[in-house]
């Protein structure tokens, strides 16, 4: 996500104004008047580039027939989840993976013997404010390696006890739906087509073999 910015200074996607042909900056996915740089958001599924925007989105229309309805296609995005901090919740969304992994993993990540994965803040935040802008901050920086982060939560495996993001879960969800609607289509056709009896009924004798006798 992204930070419309007029004076179009740093960052990843083309500011607000037409004649600027500078970017964006990155910033915190709940900033006011942030937006995208995702160009299948922007231009495909679901055509939207201001966060706001994306977050008012319906299930329905983050999906996409194709083939006259025989195959579909469905994005999934980071949303507004409940972070708690102590006793303070609030609604707050992740720009990134690792920034919602963070967000919906809070005690996981302090964890002194998880800190291999990168998200165990220096100073523990007292707000879940604080947790997003600590998180935000440690993943934009240079320090901070993706690829250990896949890998450590990867081999830490999910009975260690963190959760899969909201979003990606809504994601497969969804998937694991078609599946197994597709499934249940194909045993449908595969059952009706055993069903049918043979047509010729016998009427059509095998030929004789080459010799044989009649």
């Amino acid at each position: 996500m992204e930070e419309d910015d007029d004076t179009g200074e740093g960052g990843a996607d083309l500011g607000v104004k037409k004649r600027s042909k500078r970017r964006g900056k990155t910033c915190e996915a709940h900033t006011a008047g942030a937006v995208t740089a995702n160009q299948t958001l922007i231009s495909w599924i679901p055509k939207k580039r201001t966060v706001e925007e994306l977050w008012a989105v319906g299930d329905a229309q983050k999906v996409h027939p194709l083939d006259g309805g025989k195959a579909h296609v469905r994005v999934a995005y980071q949303t507004k989840v409940k972070v708690t901090v102590g006793e303070v919740t609030a609604e707050l969304c992740g720009r990134t993976l690792e920034e919602a992994f963070g967000l919906e993993n809070v005690g996981w990540c302090r964890d002194e013997k998880n800190a291999a994965v990168g998200l165990k803040l220096r100073n523990a935040a007292k707000t879940p404010q604080e947790l997003a802008t600590g998180l935000h901050k440690r993943v934009i920086s240079k320090s901070f390696d993706k690829t250990r982060f896949a890998l450590e939560v990867l081999a830490s495996g999910p009975l260690k006890g963190w959760k899969v993001p909201a979003y990606i879960c809504e994601g497969l969800t969804w998937l694991e739906a078609m599946v197994a609607y597709e499934a249940e289509a194909e045993g449908a056709v595969a059952a009706n087509a055993a069903a049918i009896a043979p047509i010729d009924g016998g009427a059509i004798a095998p030929e004789a073999a080459p010799g044989a006798q009649e």
